[in-house]
């Protein structure tokens, strides 16, 4: 549904990286719900944009890095003003929520969460 340089280039327009072998595990992972989406009667384009918000879903959970800055041997220098990752986050999941009506990828994508939350239960002996 997806290749690895397509999936490299969506996620450079948010500043992401992660590395390719990571990247070729998650894109393998969102493959596997291809025949969901087929049954549901996407089109290769819907099939394609569910892929990408997919992926870089699980980029940014599993903990991708931004790119902040740039430079080039040249001297030149580019910096990123986007976005944090939770509001990328939002607004990737409600894009794919949106498109996977199916709900195709709900078992692999996580829920973006405000934060962490631990909690310890134990018991006094």
């Amino acid at each position: 549904m997806i290749t690895l340089d397509q999936l490299k280039q969506f996620l450079s327009q948010y500043g992401i990286t992660a590395p390719d072998f990571i990247l070729q595990c998650i894109i393998d992972t969102v493959d596997a719900t291809e025949p969901c989406l087929n049954t549901s009667g996407k089109t290769d384009c819907e099939k394609t944009l569910i892929a990408s918000y997919a992926c870089a879903l699980l980029v940014i959970s599993q903990g991708a890095t931004r790119v902040d800055s740039e430079k080039l041997p040249s001297g030149a220098a580019r910096s990123y003003d986007v976005t944090s990752f939770k509001d990328q986050q939002k607004m990737l999941y409600n894009n794919l929520q949106a498109l996977d009506t199916g709900n195709c990828t709900g078992a692999i994508i996580p829920y973006p969460s405000d934060g962490a939350f631990f909690a310890v239960v134990g018991a006094i002996c």
